[in-house]
């Protein structure tokens, strides 16, 4: 959420900048604290786009081009400094990589949004041919959409060469999502181009189908991620204030996202998730001293604790672990004590490996 408010008050602090007239920068100056503390991708998008901004602005004829050879030479190179640094560890965008084109900002759950994204996508397209085939040669068209596609462009060749997690510093946490974030970036864009086409009725109502569509699927995942959060919280409310404990919680096979965080949330005021990986990484406000009583300080034993392979410690205990105990129906949970010795991922069900481990 802090990533989505930072790109939502770097769109606001663009739309004020946008012009170049004094008092629009003056407020984007304004903003721009807020998108900072808000997260810093953000921030550095907010800037990077206000300087081609300017740039593209300042340079006559050709020399505009200037501005965008210089931003994918600088993603080229990045590439190639990720490829060859031996120390760092990378990991990179599932293939294939034209899909990260910002439609996929609309694959939240199941395969089912995956080809609703395709759909749109299509239509998308399908708008953009023609309004282009309207325009034909008229140069005016596309010198006011110019920005737009050289924006779009960028974005695109990102996602091609930016991996998706770094991990510049063995003894930090993994710097991740890259590219999965900035294709938020790249729909914005993205919806920015079909905002600029002479809009028709035509368009309403394909937008209007597709939205009825994507919604109506949002409200029947959404009602068991509510059950899975209500259980969270039932469990939770009875615990003793302090205790500590690990959740061992996934989404089903098919889902693109993740529920590492549905037991953080239900914990608070009542108990402390061990395996915050928050503080260990030290890429975050709170940090954590070594061998705290309230969260680990491990990077490493933070993951396994995640990914339900950690070994408990004699020093962890008492320490109790909160997990999906049907897989038939993966909203309800249990909660039993952890004891020395045994993985945490024991019992529950684990999609690498068999659905419910005896």
């Amino acid at each position: 959420m802090n990533y989505y408010l930072s790109i939502g008050l770097a769109c606001i602090g663009l739309t004020f900048a946008w012009p170049l007239k004094r008092k629009g920068i003056i407020a984007a100056a304004i903003i721009a604290p807020f998108v900072l503390l808000a997260h810093p991708l953000g921030f550095l998008w907010f800037l990077a786009t206000i300087a081609y901004r300017l740039f593209w602005w300042k340079l006559p004829g050709w020399w505009k081009a200037l501005p965008l050879a210089a931003a994918i030479s600088s993603l080229v190179v990045a590439h190639i400094v990720v490829l060859r640094h031996a120390n760092w560890e990378t990991e990179w965008p599932d293939p294939p990589r034209i899909q990260w084109n910002g439609s996929d900002q609309l694959f939240v759950f199941g395969d089912r949004y995956f080809y609703l994204s395709l759909g749109i996508l299509a239509f998308g397209v399908a708008i953009a041919i023609a309004a282009a085939w309207r325009a034909g040669r008229r140069p005016e068209y596309w010198k006011q959409r110019q920005l737009t596609l050289e924006f779009y462009a960028i974005c695109l060749i990102a996602a091609l060469l930016l991996p998706e997690n770094i991990h510049p510093d063995p003894n930090a946490g993994w710097i991740g999502a890259l590219v999965t974030r900035l294709t938020l970036i790249t729909a914005i864009v993205g919806l920015s181009w079909l905002a600029w086409q002479p809009q028709k009725k035509w368009h309403l109502a394909g937008f209007t189908v597709c939205a009825l569509v994507f919604f109506s699927f949002l409200f029947q995942d959404g009602s068991f991620l509510n059950r899975l959060e209500e259980n969270a919280q039932q469990i939770t409310s009875q615990l003793p204030p302090g205790t500590r404990v690990l959740a061992t919680i996934f989404a089903p096979d098919e889902y693109r996202t993740l529920f590492l965080h549905i037991v953080d949330r239900a914990c608070v005021g009542r108990c402390f998730l061990y395996s915050d990986y928050e503080p260990a990484t030290k890429q975050f406000r709170v940090r954590v001293r070594e061998r705290s009583p309230i969260v680990t300080s491990n990077v490493d034993d933070d993951g396994d604790m995640e990914a339900g392979v950690y070994e408990v410690q004699e020093e962890d205990l008492p320490l109790k672990e909160i997990y999906q105990c049907d897989e038939d129906d993966l909203a309800k949970l249990c909660i039993r004590d952890l004891a020395a010795n045994e993985k945490n991922g024991r019992l529950g069900y684990h999609p690498d490996q068999n659905p419910l481990l005896k």
